[in-house]
């Protein structure tokens, strides 16, 4: 996914639009989305696209005019629905990936929306896998030091 980012301001050029690009390499297709609100307002202060890739986890961004940090937990995501920081509208929202229009604002009221970031909670099915893992790490480790142990082991007179 590529963005124009559309940080030109108010300007009259300035048209927030990202890029899907499908199948990369040598039989890739793109399609340009343009990002409007509801009423058909373009964004025109863009800057940062994300495909969370998963259906819940913790989307990091800063409001650079208020130097603020927000980590915001999220789940029952479509892992492709674009999240857009969208300084126009003062929000980070969910973005049709085929209308462009905003769906669902995530978070409002920031004066200056940059960098987003995703990071992907691990799906439910994960977790089993896990446990076991670490239950046959516990067992493992169990079994050294027992083995350890008897190694060490001094015969007394």
């Amino acid at each position: 996914m590529l963005t124009s980012e559309g940080d030109a301001g108010a300007g009259p050029t300035s048209d927030g639009r990202f890029t899907l690009i499908s199948n990369p390499g040598t039989s890739q297709t793109f399609t340009n989305v343009r990002v409007t609100n509801a009423s058909g307002v373009n964004a025109r202060a863009m800057d940062d696209v994300r495909r969370p890739g998963a259906t819940a986890g913790t989307l990091y961004m800063a409001d650079t005019a208020t130097n603020t940090v927000y980590a915001v937990q999220l789940s029952g995501l479509d892992p492709n629905t674009p999240i857009v920081s969208l300084g126009s509208f003062g929000e980070v929202a969910l973005v049709d990936p085929v209308t462009g229009v905003v769906g669902a604002t995530l978070v409002s009221n920031l004066r200056a929306p940059h960098g987003l970031d995703f990071v992907a909670a691990p799906e439910p099915a994960t977790w089993p896998m896990l446990l076991l893992g670490l239950g046959g790490l516990a067992v493992a480790i169990g079994r050294r030091k027992s083995a350890l142990r008897t190694a060490v082991a001094v015969p007394t007179a």
